[in-house]
């Protein structure tokens, strides 16, 4: 979650609001430490890409929230991720951004910072009224580092961790059943499974999907590989682990041919039918399988 810098008041009302307040205007008294900033009345436009049963969670937490606030929040749906960051790109070239919006990761934050369009949540997580130590020891430590970026030569929380996702191996335990085999632990594992699948039974054995940042990590970081160098300032996937990481793939798909090339999400409702022995995505989709009632 990003806080856009459409006014510098209208930035701090936004933190007040989501994450425990944030430092009060300079025309304000300034509270003694420790003493939350008063909550003002005023309304907080929030893009977000949830549909669904994500978004109807999502809707839920809003409505929660401005029951017992003074403070509100408007919620708009925008579109999936990739409709959300056209309609983010263009709300900054028309200067009509909103006070908060999702962004699906890392480069994109890296984007709208690059062109000053946000403003790092550190400054209100340090304020007055922020985080404490104890109270950010609550947050998993990967997910805050994921929402870091380097400014000015300094390590800084730029957005907040919101709706974060971890990469999943789903299985379907009747495919796997019928066809003889074990859940996989490892990468040869799962080839050899998915041979298996495709000799012994009629379901897709691996519903994949291409993607150059999300779900390559998994791949690269199992070969020991890593996207980019510990200064965070080149590329360092051009190595044999980055190679190895991508063949593994292309073998699925062009010499196995155990794997079915998938785009977005259309794989959902064929694995939930029992159609589909294996598919990586990322936690996200847990929750609308259920929903199907499909098989985990």
């Amino acid at each position: 979650m990003m806080f856009f810098r459409t006014a510098l008041i209208a930035v701090a009302l936004v933190a007040s609001a989501c994450a425990g307040g944030a430092g009060p205007s300079t025309q304000a008294p300034q509270p003694a430490q420790g003493t939350p900033a008063p909550e003002p009345a005023v309304t907080i436009s929030f893009w977000h890409g949830q549909s669904g049963v994500l978004g109807e969670r999502l809707n839920d937490l809003v409505s929660k929230f401005n029951a017992s606030h003074k403070t509100q929040v408007t919620g708009t749906f925008q579109g999936m991720y990739d409709q959300l960051y056209q309609k983010i790109v263009s709300a900054i070239q028309a200067g009509s951004v909103p006070d908060m919006a999702m962004v699906s990761g890392p480069p994109q934050t890296a984007q709208y910072l690059k062109a000053k369009a946000i403003v790092p949540v550190q400054q209100f997580v340090d304020s007055r009224d922020g985080f404490s130590g104890d109270q950010l020891k609550d947050f998993v430590p990967a997910l805050l580092d994921d929402n870091s970026l380097p400014v000015n030569g300094k390590k800084t929380l730029v957005s907040w961790p919101f709706s974060k996702s971890v990469a999943l191996l789903y299985y379907n335990p009747d495919v796997l059943k019928a066809a003889g085999v074990s859940v996989p632990t490892t990468w040869e594992q799962l080839r050899a499974a998915l041979k298996t699948v495709k000799e012994k039974t009629t379901a897709t054995p691996f519903a994949w999907t291409p993607d150059v940042y999300y779900f390559f990590l998994p791949y690269l970081w199992s070969q020991g590989g890593e996207a980019l160098t510990p200064d965070l300032s080149k590329a360092a996937f051009n190595t044999p682990e980055g190679i190895a990481a991508l063949q593994y793939q292309v073998d699925l798909v062009l010499g196995d041919k155990t794997a079915q090339v998938t785009q977005g999400f259309d794989w959902q409702n064929p694995f939930a039918q029992g159609k589909v022995a294996f598919a990586v995505s990322t936690s996200v989709s847990r929750p609308f399988i259920e929903h199907r009632e499909g098989p985990r």
